[in-house]
Order: C-alpha cells, then structure tokens, then sequence
C-alpha cells in the first residue's frame, strides 16, 4: 500500500460522477495533506465534503485501507460506557457507514441512519489500546479535562462518575482524541470539532490538531473561528454555494485579508465581543478627544462602541500628524481587525503636501478627515462659546500666550474643550460639519 503522506504530496483529488447532496457530478477536490479547515455558511456542502472524502478513501482507490479514515460526525455526544466491542471491529463500522453513504450523504432525522454513532469511539480505541489509552489520558489532562479509568467490565469513568453522566463535549472529544491516538487511522475528518466546547478548549484542541497533522491528514469543517489557521494561511478553505445553480465552489484562502473577512463577517465574530470598540476614530490631542466624544455621544454611539484614540496621549512625539501616523498604523495594518475601517481627523496642517499628510492620506485614503482651522478650538464657531459662557477671543489669546508652557497650555485647552462638549447640542452639527462627518464615518465604518 502507498503511504497516505507520501500519496499526498501529489494530492489525493477526490471526485463524484453523480449529484451528491449539494455537490454537482463532476466536483473535485484536492486533498491535501496536513491541516485544513474548511469554513462555510451552513448548507454550503462542508458536511457532504467530508463524506465524499470518506467514501473515497474507503472505496475503489485503496489508499488508506478499510480503518485508515477516521469521519467524526457531529451527532457523537453519546458514548458507550464500556470500551469491550462485542466482537465488533472498526472495519465493520467503517464498511456499514460507506454504505450509507454510497449514494447520498447522510440525512439527519428522527431515525439516524448508519451504525451506532456511540461505538465509533471504542472502537477507534482499539488500533494499539494499552498505549492509546493513555496517550488519550495524556491528552486530556493537556486540554484541562480529567484523565478517565477503566472499572469493572471496563466501563469508562472520570473522577467516580460514568461517562454517560459527563458533559457533551467531553462526549464528543472521545472520538476525536481516539482517532488521534491510533496508529492505523491517517486520515481524521471532523465535523464541528468545537461542539459543546469552551473556546479555552477549542483553542487547545486546535493546537493539538494541527500537531497531530504533521504525522496524518486532517480536514476539519468548522463555524469556529478559532479552528481557522492564521500561519500559513492557505491551511484554510472557504466553501461557498450558488443556490441558483446549485453550484458548490471551494477557494483556498491566500491573503490575510480574505482570513479576516471569514472570521469577522462570516463567521461572526466580533471586536466588540472581546470587549474591544468596534472601531476608532484617530485625533490629535485630548481637546480634539473631548468634543468628538461629545458628538459621537448625540449621534448615539458613544465609547466603548466607537472608542476616540488621542495620538499625542498615545505616542508623545514632536510632530502631531507623525502622532496621527503612528498610532493609526497598528489598527490599519492587514492583520489587524481595523484594517480598512479605522478614521483620523486632525488639524489643518502648516504643510498640506508633508510627507506625513501624504502618508495619512495613502493610508487611510478618504477616512482621513482635514479640519479647515489649525486648531480645533479655532475650528469650533463663537455661537458655542457663547453659550458655554466664553470668549472665543480672549480664549485664543490665552492660547497664545501660553505657547511655551506645555503644562498649562494642556490645563487650559482641557478647560476649553470639556465647556465646549457641554455646550455642543445637535442643532450646532451644521456649523461643525467635519467633526461630524468623521464621527458618522467612523460609525458607518464599524458596521
């Protein structure tokens, strides 16, 4: 027999003559060896996917044998409490389950057809059993969990209780972990590894994985983003379906762009779950902070939602637009979530053709906001400093003044900026249009 690594350095290409579930006859599909995850919407094909793989490996093509493919189905949360077979053998089950599968994938209902999904993973553990029983116990004490023992008629026990009385994702892990473990398995197929699981695990049951596929073939399906691989990232494919043409696409991932459009649109996560903004709007100095807090707080998304950065506060440096620049660069770079979305406003600048106007501009294109004023004080019209109960003049000349006293020139534009928040009501947005603007953009941004 060819050795499936050895095999998959060509690739396997996996094909189907015939309609199979969503898959068109005449779809392929390359193989590939280590890992892959395979993300899709759901009813995209990922589940029909990996039993056409299976049917393949176990049918006509002899590449792995009878018990070289391993599917892991996601009904699994239901173990056998003892680990004797009854004479059965995992080539029986493997056998009965291509059957079900020879003609259409597997339909889930009332009445699960195939064999007994609870047995899959005592009979995964009988590749080597001495030594998979306690590299599975190695394996779970790496992933937090309790080792199991095996009592009288070797039922499987954790810490005095049974395995049927565990959790579902501690039941749907045996499979997995027993299909790793063996020696004669080298092609592991997991439908939705993540279930039942915490991230904590999932994070580690990844790793464990992606180990585990420098000696096998693993192809997971998964709606987790925490299954997809940043490094390298064609490791993971994006299945897509034309309901139109009932058409079945898969695109290897190549840029860190495409990666993070699956994992931040549709996969669904979310920079705000993790107790992040949504996203940024970049200014210059505390003052200009203030106010655009105040109107983003009237356009009804205030902080944390959309969170104002001040560059200066951030980064200390001489060159306010430099400040701009650098604390923007973290937030827009490809790996970053932010990339593409994140919004600056700065002051008009001495030099509108800078090197460091030229760069903003290059990087954040037109979410880069200019205000038409060198100061953002100078910007705000004397209507609101009347009602904030100050003189616009004598403010400026205050500034002025205290040009050389980085301390109290900070104190007093403190002072001027929190009375002008206070004052600034909606009806003052039509005389304020930039700070607004790039408020509503960054808002728009971050959905």
């Amino acid at each position: 027999m060819v050795s499936i690594v050895a095999a998959l350095e060509s690739f396997v290409t996996v094909r189907t003559d015939a309609q199979y579930g969503p898959l068109n006859a005449g779809f392929t599909y390359d193989l590939r060896k280590g890992y892959t995850a395979l993300v899709g919407p759901n009813n995209s094909g990922k589940s029909s996917l990996l039993q056409l793989i299976f049917r393949h490996l176990f049918g006509a093509t002899g590449q792995v044998g009878p018990t070289g493919a391993a599917l892991i189905l996601p009904d699994r949360e239901y173990i056998q409490p003892t680990t004797e077979t009854g004479g059965r053998s995992l080539e029986q089950w493997n056998a009965e389950l291509n059957g079900w599968l020879s003609s259409q994938p597997l339909q889930y209902g009332a009445e699960v057809p195939g064999p007994s999904r609870a047995e899959h993973a005592r009979l995964l553990m009988h590749g080597d059993f001495v030594s998979q029983y306690n590299a599975m116990n190695e394996l779970l004490v790496r992933l937090g969990l309790e080792p199991f023992r095996l009592r009288s008629q070797q039922q499987v026990e954790f810490r005095d209780a049974f395995v049927a009385l565990q959790g579902s994702g501690l039941r749907g892990l045996l499979p997995i972990l027993a299909a790793l473990t063996n020696p004669d398995v080298h092609v592991i197929l997991i439908d939705e590894p993540e279930l039942s699981l915490e991230p904590r695990l999932q994070k580690v049951l990844r790793d464990v994985l992606v180990e585990a596929s420098e000696k096998k073939v693993i192809v997971v399906a998964t709606h987790s983003h925490l299954f997809v691989r940043r490094d390298p990232i064609d490791s993971n494919q994006r299945i897509t379906r034309d309901m139109e043409k009932n058409e079945v696409t898969v695109s290897t991932m190549l840029e860190p762009r495409e990666l993070y459009d699956v994992v931040f649109q549709l996969l669904g996560s979310s920079t705000e779950d993790l107790f992040f903004p949504a996203n940024y709007l970049v200014v210059e100095g505390a003052s200009d902070q203030i106010i655009a807090e105040k109107v983003l707080e009237l356009l009804g998304a205030e902080s944390p939602t959309i969170k104002v950065l001040s560059a200066r506060g951030v980064d200390a440096v001489r060159d306010a637009l430099e400040s701009v620049y650098r604390a923007s660069v973290p937030l827009i770079v490809n790996d970053s979530p932010y990339a593409g979305r994140v919004v600056a406003l700065i002051d008009q600048p001495r030099d509108p053709e800078s090197a460091n106007i030229e760069r903003l501009r290059e990087t954040l294109q037109d979410r880069l906001f200019v205000l038409d004023q060198p100061t953002i004080e100078e910007y705000v019209p004397e209507s609101i400093y009347t009602r904030a109960e100050r003189s616009k003049e004598d403010d400026r000349a205050q500034l002025e003044a205290l040009a050389g006293n980085r301390l109290k020139l900070a104190l007093l534009k403190r002072e001027i900026s929190n009375a002008l928040a206070d004052a600034i009501e909606e009806n003052d947005f039509d005389s304020i249009p930039i700070i607004v603007e790039a408020a509503r953009r960054a808002i728009a941004e971050a959905t």
